[in-house]
């Protein structure tokens, strides 16, 4: 008989059952092209008409793109992507104002978004990830990393702050749609 006080000690050992010990019975098949092409083939056949869905619903979407890269600035008259190009562009923290007159051809209903594009903007290459530098985002503005080049100091000498490619390419146009046909014509809000 054991000695009352003493506690005894838990096994850490698992349960000796077929769901424990991972002895269950199993299924393991082995896929050869003879058994595997019927299984392909019944996804393939039930994919096509869920595809032919989705096509006939993204068919019958109304877009309408206006291309505004070449517009110009409304001030100086000179073309905002020739602007921006400009060496005192961005030390002088100016904008470039442009306006784009369109008219839709036939009548969104329903609900209308509004949205833009980007092209060649690659912000997931090696490069452009680590062209930062994360000292300078503390605090300390000293010298910029090497990594920031060619965004590490402006025309002047003057160090970039915050430096490098990810801050110089912020995206930060901005949008106003204005509706000029009879306000009888406008869907209220829902």
């Amino acid at each position: 008989m054991e000695p009352t006080g003493t506690k005894l000690k838990k096994s850490n050992k698992p349960k000796d059952t077929r769901f424990h010990q991972q002895r269950l019975k199993s299924w393991r098949p082995i896929l050869t092209a003879k058994n595997a092409s019927p299984i392909f083939l019944a996804v393939g056949l039930l994919s096509i008409p869920v595809g032919i869905v989705l096509l006939t619903f993204s068919n019958s979407v109304l877009e309408f793109v206006v291309e505004y890269t070449h517009c110009e600035d409304t001030t100086r008259h000179i073309r905002c992507s020739e602007l921006v190009r400009l060496p005192d562009f961005y030390r002088t923290y100016n904008i470039c104002s442009c306006k784009v007159d369109f008219e839709l051809k036939e009548d969104f209903k329903g609900q209308v978004y509004f949205y833009y594009g980007l092209s060649n903007f690659f912000q997931n290459h090696r490069r452009y990830v680590i062209s930062k530098d994360d000292n300078q985002l503390h605090g300390s503005v000293d010298t910029p990393k090497q990594s920031c080049e060619p965004y590490r100091f402006d025309p002047n000498g003057k160090v970039y702050a915050p430096c490098g490619a990810i801050a110089m390419s912020l995206f930060n146009d901005s949008f106003t749609l204005n509706y000029l046909g009879k306000s009888s014509d406008l869907l209220p809000n829902q």
